[in-house]
């Protein structure tokens, strides 16, 4: 099983950078979007180590860059440690303190409905499988061959999409409640139709919230301790959607399932920050004992 954390961070001396994320067994980091906070590909390019090991996952809203310029920036960061770069194509969940940025040219934006940045998705993997074969048959104008740096997992939480990317053999990363539950529920096409999950030949990390204790006892009262943070205005706090709760032993039988499912990525998330330090531990204990 590979694991990547949610949410890493540049700063010194934190566990969630990826220098240290490597060393305690994780094979990739993911950094988040948010249009306030910077850019991320910049501070992979400096960060990087040409001697390391672990998987850099950029996220990114689709309507705000090109695949062109995608793949320009993989290219680039490639040079300087290749295949180490991932980007997550996510339509997006805007809070409320991103809705004045703007800087967006084109119908769909942060603003835009649900279902229209979905849609905008879809274009956009179509966009990628183009430019996948336009770098195939392309060569540079000293005659070298383009190669194709760009590695993506496209954030799936509909039938719609996923019908796309199967399509063109993306891989995607997949909210465990949607795992959990065993089908999809969109509302494209109807509310109340249980579209049933087919996940097979398709290459998934699935993500979740685990919160970790040695025993049930001391699982029993955390059953409201993983709550959502409030983005937006109306929102009121709730537990996550994609939490679930392990004894030591029963995450172990989690991650024989999940290998059973063909299932080979796990990006958690750590939810409340405070969990982070020992989920990270407890990472790296499981992971030297299957050595």
């Amino acid at each position: 099983m590979n694991f990547y954390y949610f949410g890493g961070v540049f700063h010194e001396n934190s566990m969630e950078t990826a220098p240290i994320l490597e060393k305690n067994n994780f094979s990739g980091v993911m950094y988040t979007y948010d249009p306030t906070e910077g850019d991320m590909f910049t501070r992979v390019a400096r960060e990087i180590k040409t001697d390391g090991k672990i998987k850099y996952l950029v996220a990114i809203r689709p309507y705000t860059i090109s695949p062109q310029y995608l793949y320009t920036i993989s290219q680039s960061i490639s040079e300087i440690a290749p295949n180490r770069l991932q980007i997550n194509v996510v339509p997006g969940y805007i809070k409320d303190h991103e809705k004045n940025i703007g800087g967006i040219l084109g119908e769909v934006n942060d603003l835009s409905e649900s279902l229209e940045r979905s849609k905008y998705t879809i274009e956009f993997i179509k966009k990628l499988d183009e430019i996948n074969n336009g770098i195939m048959a392309t060569q540079t104008a000293e005659g070298k061959q383009l190669e194709n740096t760009l590695d993506v997992y496209i954030s799936t939480t509909n039938s719609y999409v996923f019908e796309t990317v199967k399509k063109y053999k993306n891989k995607i990363i997949l909210p465990y409640h949607i795992y959990k539950r065993g089908f999809w529920s969109d509302v494209l096409k109807d509310p109340s139709m249980m579209i049933n999950l087919d996940i097979k030949d398709t290459e998934v990390m699935l993500a979740m919230t685990p919160i970790i204790r040695k025993t049930k006892e001391e699982l029993e009262p955390l059953a409201k301790h993983a709550m959502r943070p409030v983005w937006k205005k109306g929102e009121v706090p709730v537990v996550v959607g994609d939490v679930e709760y392990f004894t030591y032993d029963s995450f172990h039988e989690f991650v024989q399932t999940l290998k059973e499912d063909n299932i080979n990525h796990l990006l958690i998330n750590a939810v409340p920050r405070s969990e982070s330090e020992i989920i990270i531990s407890f990472i790296n204990q499981y992971v030297e004992s299957q050595k």
